[in-house]
């Protein structure tokens, strides 16, 4: 069978970028209650579509079908590398400084709902410590592969496009 490497780093870079330019779109979004549920829900679609493309990109290019579980495997694969990507954003914010000018925003959004952010000392704290960096990348990272497996399980099943054996392969004989 032929290498699947292309397949999960073409899926995985495109969807990681694309997740980048979200969540650059989506910061003003995150401070209402529906729009963080919508960029969530988005960010959900992109992990399960990391998977699909990474299927998609394989089963295409050698005119394949594969088992759920390689689409799996690939799906996660993918979602790793889609999840590390997109991450690199959280790592600039923290370096850059962003972080804590992003929670200011969420300090006077607090105090314009009447809460007192004092209330909310030790987790505004962690907002903006390397902990809490390192604890968003570890979880988009693990739920980028989750949800590509699961996308990847089902692009193995909607792509079918011919044996196991790769064209060339089938040509030979």
């Amino acid at each position: 069978m032929p290498s699947r490497t292309q397949s999960i780093l073409i899926a995985g870079f495109a969807i990681g970028v694309i997740g980048i330019v979200v969540s650059f779109l989506s910061e003003s979004a995150m401070m209402s209650p529906v729009g963080g549920i919508v960029v969530c829900f988005v960010s959900c679609l992109l992990s399960i579509s990391v998977g699909l493309l990474a299927t998609w990109h394989y089963t295409n290019t050698y005119e394949l079908t594969i088992p759920g579980g390689t689409g799996a495997a690939m799906g996660a694969l993918a979602g790793l590398v889609a999840g590390a990507v997109s991450s690199l954003k959280a790592i600039f914010d923290f370096v850059s400084g962003r972080s804590a000018a992003m929670q200011e925003e969420v300090i006077r959004n607090l105090e314009a709902q009447g809460v007192n952010p004092d209330q909310m000392g030790p987790w505004l704290e962690f907002g903006t410590s390397p902990t809490w960096v390192a604890t968003s990348v570890l979880m988009a990272i693990v739920i980028s592969a989750i949800l590509g497996a699961a996308g990847g399980a089902i692009g193995a099943s909607l792509f079918k496009r011919g044996g196991e054996t790769p064209v060339e392969s089938r040509d030979a004989f």
